[in-house]
């Protein structure tokens, strides 16, 4: 039983971990699959998207300034 607790909630941190950049983060996705299972999770980080990343800037070079 101790085993199959342990299983479950390295495999929700797994989860969560994988769900770190998603709309959820990683507290939300580990919470959802440790509530759940794992697998529930999983499904969840396919459903959840991706929130958009801010645009870089680019690094302007010393030399490329003066010209």
């Amino acid at each position: 039983m101790v085993i199959l607790a342990t299983l479950w909630i390295l495999s929700s941190a797994l989860v969560g971990y994988f769900g770190r950049r998603r709309a959820l983060g990683f507290w939300g996705v580990a919470a959802f699959s440790m509530l759940f299972s794992p697998i529930a999770g999983s499904l969840a980080l396919i459903v959840c998207h991706t929130p958009p990343r801010p645009p870089q800037r680019r690094k302007v070079l010393r030399s490329e300034a003066a010209a």
